[in-house]
């Protein structure tokens, strides 16, 4: 496990390395990782919210 997570850590790092090397490329990034943050939020919040209706 730690060997794929050391793998995984340097992916990463090179991904990041990619997106930041411009400032467009930063922002873009940037407001990718909130958009998915917020989808998700929503996507929790319609889960718990109708779940109700499903359950009975």
């Amino acid at each position: 496990m730690k060997r794929y997570f050391k793998i995984w850590l340097i992916l990463t790092g090179i991904a990041s390395q990619i997106a930041f090397q411009s400032r467009f490329g930063a922002v873009v990034f940037i407001i990718g990782k909130i958009l998915r943050f917020l989808f998700f939020l929503l996507f929790l919040l319609l889960l718990f919210s109708k779940t109700n209706a499903i359950a009975g």
